[in-house]
């Protein structure tokens, strides 16, 4: 018999730039870091009535990560946080588009 869970989570983070013209409107998906736990068991009964029993856990760390949308939308991110080197599809945070 084996068992395994977790609770995985992701977030939608939006910016909205009305100052300026055309509009800026920044997307941001990420996902935080979780642990997946994998369990085990197993039972044997071998010419008694003595029951053995064995239980197997491990415990994986899923890193933290975020995803890219599109290379405006990256484009955009860049305008919007000041930075002058795009991300490119890294996985960076940088994840935004505009409405023209």
């Amino acid at each position: 018999m084996f068992s395994f869970g977790a609770e995985a989570q992701l977030n939608f983070i939006t910016d909205f730039d009305f100052y300026s013209s055309p509009y800026r409107i920044c997307i941001q998906i990420t996902q935080p870091e979780f642990i997946f736990r994998h369990n085990t068991r197993k039972y044997e009964q071998v010419h008694s009535d003595h029951l053995h029993r064995r239980i197997h856990r491990r415990s994986y760390k899923i890193p933290a990560k975020s995803y890219m949308l599109n290379r405006d939308n990256s484009e955009m991110c860049a305008l919007m946080n000041g930075n002058d080197n795009d991300s490119g599809g890294g996985g960076g945070e940088d994840n935004f588009f505009s409405f023209d």
